[in-house]
């Protein structure tokens, strides 16, 4: 688990940015709702189920996040360093977006720590550990289910800088 201070060129489709719309994040199940989700550059250059869920989507934007605290999860064992660093952001078996929104401006959730997080019962198997590993009878199996793929979850409209509306043909 790492802090940065910034990531460039993320991309979200579908509508054209304006701050005025951004809903803060709501813990929902199962999968939260609000903030901003968007995808790191590389994903949607090299992941074509990525690029087909969007295909259709004819407006966009690109941007980048600036002098934020900006939380990232590499692996799915790092969820647990989270759980250790404060059982507040774990809420009900998932993540506690909302408790997390209070302490960073963002997320980045890479593509191998979304698909074991969406499935990890069913991803046991083609990780290096067992769940039996991390878990107790006081630690929880975490999941975020429809985690399809790495995302960025933007908690802080203000650290949204360099916007850059697309429009694909």
């Amino acid at each position: 688990m790492k802090i940065l201070k910034e990531v460039k060129n993320l991309h979200t489709f579908g509508f054209k940015f304006d701050i005025n719309t951004f809903q803060p994040i709501k813990n929902d199940f199962p999968k939260p709702e609000g903030g901003l989700w968007a995808i790191e550059e590389e994903n949607v250059k090299n992941k074509d189920s990525i690029l087909e869920l969007f295909t259709n989507q004819k407006v966009g934007f690109k941007f980048d996040l600036l002098d934020a605290r900006i939380l990232v999860i590499e692996f799915y064992e790092e969820v647990y360093d989270l759980f250790e660093e404060s059982e507040d952001y774990i809420l009900d078996n998932t993540l506690n977006f909302e408790r997390i929104a209070k302490d960073y401006d963002a997320i980045v959730i890479s593509n191998y720590a979304a698909e074991v997080l969406s499935d990890p019962f069913g991803f046991e198997e083609k990780i290096d550990f067992g769940l039996d590993d991390l878990i107790s009878e006081d630690i929880p199996v975490i999941e975020v289910p429809y985690l399809d793929f790495g995302s960025v979850i933007v908690f802080n409209p203000d650290k949204i800088k360099n916007v850059r509306n697309l429009e694909v043909n």
